[in-house]
């Protein structure tokens, strides 16, 4: 809940949206990053161990982001096998009910979560494409400095088309898994002790009920 009386709401609403500011522009300088360092690796590609270390590391968080999503599903897995996909559930961070996304728009309902994690992979494109674009008045601005190192910089710092498609593309096939959970999650149950099934999210919906 965003609270409980209207004043309550109207201070949960401008501390989630100034929570949300300052996640888009820690989350626009990480993908920046993100991508530069992306494209001095592929410049690097020709060290056979760094091409195989990166295709390794991929399919690794692949994997755990699979073993996490299967891990929602609510089946009596055995105690070992279970916490272990706990555990994996600790890389896919539910961002939106982290941020409290829902409370920036007024309510945190089931409409506005539907809305949020399904939209999030529109939100992702449009982050990377956000620092595809400011990269180029970076790249300029780092030119200007009488310095080689800036220079040198500037040149990997500017992100074109092709940078973006690659990135894009990059961040899809990784945690297509978790993207693909999170959509989902909205219609995952989890059983109680006195045997009521209820929506994860939201506990005060009851599943199959209408």
């Amino acid at each position: 809940l965003c609270g409980e009386t209207a004043q309550d709401r109207e201070e949960s609403q401008a501390s989630a949206q100034l929570r949300v500011a300052i996640m888009a522009l820690v989350a626009l300088t990480i993908v920046l990053l993100a991508m530069v360092l992306l494209g001095r690796s592929q410049r690097m590609s020709k060290f056979v161990r760094l091409r195989r270390l990166k295709l390794a590391t991929r399919q690794m968080l692949k994997h755990v982001q699979l073993l996490a999503v299967i891990g929602r599903v609510q089946i009596p897995w055995p105690e070992v096998v279970r916490q272990i996909l706990e555990t994996c559930t600790l890389f896919t961070v539910q961002i939106d009910a982290l941020l409290q996304l829902g409370c920036s728009v007024g309510e945190q309902t089931v409409v506005t979560s539907l809305a949020i994690k399904w939209f999030m992979p529109i939100a992702v494109v449009a982050l990377v494409a956000l620092a595809t674009l400011i990269s180029v008045p970076m790249g300029a601005l780092l030119r200007r400095f009488p310095c080689a190192r800036c220079h040198s910089f500037a040149h990997v710092m500017v992100q074109d088309v092709d940078s973006f498609i690659k990135f894009v593309y990059l961040m899809w096939s990784i945690y297509f898994a978790t993207l693909t959970g999170n959509s989902l999650l909205i219609f995952t149950c989890m059983r109680h002790p006195n045997g009521a099934l209820t929506v994860i999210l939201h506990p005060e919906l009851t599943c199959g009920s209408d």
